[in-house]
């Protein structure tokens, strides 16, 4: 894409912003009393395939709602490789979901999302044929990873998660945009930070939750100490406490806080995974406007898929008659 179509993208995502369903919009959406009143709702905000349905299946319609937000995304990029850092993302939930059910002998290619790179059904065919030659390197790589011993379903996930990280840090790389490279080592980071208080939290033994620590990031294998934050949720005191190793002096201390009140009180991780979405948006959000560049339509990229996440959370809610002020706990912020 040449710098006057870098301009007209960047307005463009400018004039699209202004549309996304937050602040107001979700406030009335989160009051609808019953499906009806909020698929109505939905089509006067831009969903107009709401406007015919009927039933209480509203996932295919958001799923079409994603699938649209991804084409808008292949459309106007001028660096595919940061691009591709989102759109492969789903070729590994593919990737991971088929080798699963290749391991079951079950046929789940229709729980497949069709956002990624690869047609799901050339993925399906080369793991059924054990011939990955058609596919994108980081696929052949991945799968003849698999092919090398026998998994369990967590290493299946496990190993998909390195590979993942290493091709987006690899895209980042490549494209020699700093700004990127710096995001994806931050959700390297917090997705270390994550998964260590989980495994805490599931009383997982130091030794096994190192395997799951992923390289590439800012912190390091050796800043973890488990056996300080083993001995921090034994406490029930949150206020005076030194968290493990270098992450008590980094800008994760506040979700290492979280997760740690979350680990002692044996409650949903939910409200930590909404402070990463949010820490995220604030990271990028300073490249958010700067024109003839890729990043306004990564912000917006990003900025719509929290909205249909929250567009989700909010039916579901209403379908199952879940408590209104439960429903905005749950919500995600909307990155512009």
């Amino acid at each position: 894409m040449n710098g006057s179509s870098a301009y007209f993208a960047s307005g463009l995502v400018a004039v699209l912003s202004t549309r996304l369903i937050k602040g107001d919009k979700i406030v009335r959406l989160s009051n609808c009393v019953d499906l009806s009143s909020a698929y109505k709702l939905l089509q006067e905000f831009g969903y107009a395939s709401f406007s015919k349905l009927d039933s209480p299946d509203f996932e295919p319609l958001l799923m079409q709602e994603m699938a649209q937000t991804i084409a808008f995304l292949n459309k106007y990029t001028m660096v595919t490789e940061l691009t591709n850092i989102f759109v492969t993302f789903y070729d590994f939930l593919n990737i991971k979901l088929l080798v699963k059910s290749k391991k079951l002998d079950k046929d789940l290619s229709s729980s497949c999302l069709t956002f990624g790179s690869i047609e799901v059904k050339e993925l399906f065919n080369a793991i059924a044929k054990q011939d990955y030659s058609s596919l994108p390197q980081f696929a052949q790589d991945l799968l003849n990873e698999y092919d090398k011993t026998e998994l369990a379903p967590y290493e299946i996930d496990l190993i998909a998660d390195k590979a993942m990280y290493k091709h987006f840090l690899s895209l980042a790389k490549k494209s020699n945009n700093k700004e990127m490279l710096d995001y994806v080592k931050v959700d390297i980071d917090l997705t270390n930070i994550m998964s260590s208080y989980r495994s805490l939290n599931a009383n997982f033994t130091a030794e096994f939750t190192r395997q799951f620590f992923i390289e590439g990031g800012n912190l390091l294998l050796q800043d973890l100490s488990f056996d300080t934050l083993t001995s921090l949720t034994n406490s029930f005191d949150v206020k005076d406490y030194e968290l493990f190793g270098k992450f008590n002096r980094s800008v994760y201390l506040p979700l290492c806080k979280l997760c740690l009140k979350i680990c002692q009180e044996k409650t949903s991780f939910a409200q930590a995974e909404t402070y990463v979405d949010s820490y995220k948006k604030k990271f990028l959000q300073p490249y958010s406007s700067v024109n003839n560049s890729v990043m306004p339509l990564i912000y917006y990229y990003l900025a719509k898929q929290a909205e249909i996440s929250n567009v989700r959370i909010i039916l579901s809610c209403i379908k199952n008659k879940i408590d209104k002020e439960l429903i905005k706990t749950r919500l995600k912020d909307i990155y512009v």
